[in-house]
């Protein structure tokens, strides 16, 4: 019932005695004076109006649970996408990184066949000071000992320093490529950076020259270090195919990729540039949508910068572009230290 601050009175009537004590609600006219009356047995509309509550509980609850099952349903596609992009670049790197371990396997194996030549001709040594004096300093003169010496020491150095190498790219291989949980961890981004040079090491090496502009107190940032990763990797090779481009049309023999990294206010930022061919201004606003690519068929799978892009925004991060064609272009990530999952625009 509506209360009427001030009923109506018919004009040319007069008020009844005792209105003032009325209950307002009794001058509302028609409707608003109504009050609902059972048309069958009592309790009648009561009991289906429960029974209509109830089923509309029920369907509400149906819906939200076919949302929350649409939500998770959609995530996975999305994670499965996120993991199948990540397989589908390390297949398109594989040689690059097949290369950079075999060099290491190769001059390891190289100075292991020496060593054993090496061993060999110290056991003959020592039998002959087993021998005789006379025959010892022969023997030792035949062998060269003071350069076997010398030379045994900086062979072992460097097949360790090889056996680091391979050990360090596997390791940011599994690092990288590894089932993605949701991990949120606070990360060093210098680290996750060298780690991904490391894998993308071939696609750039004989094109270009990386600069490191490394903040030195740059703060751990609160991510998903597996999917920035990603990110990183995804800018990185785009900056070497760009840079290719304009080393086989003559432009130059190298390039240059400059990595910066820096805090503004709350967040972290790290700028990825290069000198490469520059994305046309026709393409500039498409870059971010999925499939969409300029590479050649089997260089490009148009999902790279999309899933970037969506990757960041999870974050409560943005993704910037600055490019001139003919010149290079210049990505920008924002990510805020803390963490957070309030995307703002591009």
């Amino acid at each position: 019932m509506q209360a009427i601050d001030k009923p109506a009175i018919t004009a040319g009537e007069p008020p009844e005695p005792n209105a003032a004590a009325r209950p307002a609600d009794a001058f509302a006219p028609g409707p608003l004076a109504a009050e609902p009356r059972a048309t069958g047995p009592v309790g009648v509309d009561n009991e289906a109006a429960v029974q209509a509550a109830a089923q509309a509980a029920r369907v509400a609850e149906l819906n939200l649970a076919e949302r929350l099952a649409f939500a998770q349903k959609l995530a996975q596609a999305e994670q499965q996408l996120l993991q199948s992009e990540k397989m589908a670049s390390i297949g398109q790197l594989a040689a690059g990184v097949a290369h950079e371990i075999n060099n290491p396997i190769g001059f390891i194996n190289s100075n292991l066949n020496t060593l054993r030549d090496y061993v060999s001709d110290l056991l003959r040594l020592i039998d002959a000071y087993e021998s005789t004096p006379a025959e010892a300093a022969a023997v030792a003169e035949e062998i060269d000992l003071p350069f076997l010496r010398e030379d045994v020491g900086s062979m072992i150095e460097e097949s360790l320093d090889g056996i680091a190498r391979v050990r360090r790219i596997v390791q940011d291989l599994k690092d990288f490529s590894h089932v993605d949980h949701g991990e949120w961890v606070w990360t060093d981004l210098h680290k996750n950076l060298d780690s991904t040079l490391n894998i993308v090491n071939n696609e750039v090496k004989y094109i270009a020259d990386v600069k490191r502009e490394f903040q030195p107190d740059m703060p751990l940032v609160h991510c998903n270090a597996s999917q920035i990763n990603q990110v990183f990797m995804n800018m990185l090779v785009n900056a070497a195919h760009a840079i290719r481009a304009r080393v086989q049309a003559g432009d130059y023999k190298r390039g240059t990729i400059t990595i910066t990294t820096g805090v503004e206010g709350d967040d972290a930022v790290i700028g990825i540039a290069d000198t490469g061919c520059g994305i046309a201004p026709e393409h500039l606003a498409r870059i971010f949508d999925p499939f969409f690519t300029t590479k050649p068929v089997g260089q490009g799978t148009g999902l790279g910068l999309s899933l970037s892009y969506s990757i960041v925004r999870k974050h409560g991060g943005c993704i910037t572009v600055k490019s001139t064609p003919g010149e290079g272009s210049r990505f920008s990530l924002c990510l805020p230290i803390k963490g957070g999952a309030s995307p703002r625009a591009s």
